[in-house]
Order: C-alpha cells, then sequence, then structure tokens
C-alpha cells in the first residue's frame, strides 16, 4: 500500500527579506538601518526595490573559496521596504551599498 504525503505551505508575505553575506572586510561600513543603493533580482531585472538593513551578524561565516583560500563573510537581512504581489520568493538578489 503507497501513501501519499500532503502538506501544506503558508507564507508570510507581508514583510519581505534578503537575506544574504557580506565580506567581513566590509562590515564596519555596514549600519542598521541603512539603506542599499541598490536592490534587484535576477528574474526581474528590470525593477529596483528599496531596503533597510534590519540585521546585521557580528559571527562571521567561514567557507571555502574556489582558490582555496579562506573567505569570511557575515549574514546580514534586507528588508524590502517597497515589495508587491508581483515579488518572487527564492529568487537570487543583487545588491549595492555605498559606504560614503
Amino acid at each position: 500500500m503507497i501513501t501519499k504525503s500532503l502538506f501544506l505551505r503558508i507564507d508570510d508575505t507581508s514583510r519581505l527579506f534578503v537575506v544574504a553575506n557580506a565580506p567581513e572586510m566590509d562590515r564596519a561600513k555596514l549600519r542598521f538601518g541603512q539603506r542599499p543603493s541598490g536592490l534587484g533580482f535576477l528574474l526581474m531585472v528590470d525593477r529596483k526595490y528599496k531596503g533597510l538593513i534590519r540585521e546585521l551578524s557580528l559571527a562571521a561565516r567561514d567557507k571555502e573559496s574556489e582558490a582555496n583560500s579562506q573567505v569570511v563573510d557575515l549574514p546580514i537581512k534586507i528588508e524590502i521596504t517597497d515589495g508587491d504581489e508581483n515579488d518572487k520568493q527564492g529568487c537570487q538578489a543583487i545588491i549595492d551599498v555605498d559606504y560614503s
């Protein structure tokens, strides 16, 4: 007898976030509440978004780069402040931050 497993996924889209990694050397330049100068998604290249940095990790995440040198990233979380119903979840984001 074969049984099927059913599940239901409910996403809260009232607030959308981009979870990304920032190079450790840029951590001192990033601030809570800072606005990225550019925020977009690969699937929607014609649309630019506004956002705010909501979380900055103090703990680094180590990973191996392709050149076998150690690369250290810090997780950050950016809230999209002008999202709409056309936004796609799970897309790759492109983020630019001006440090001036």
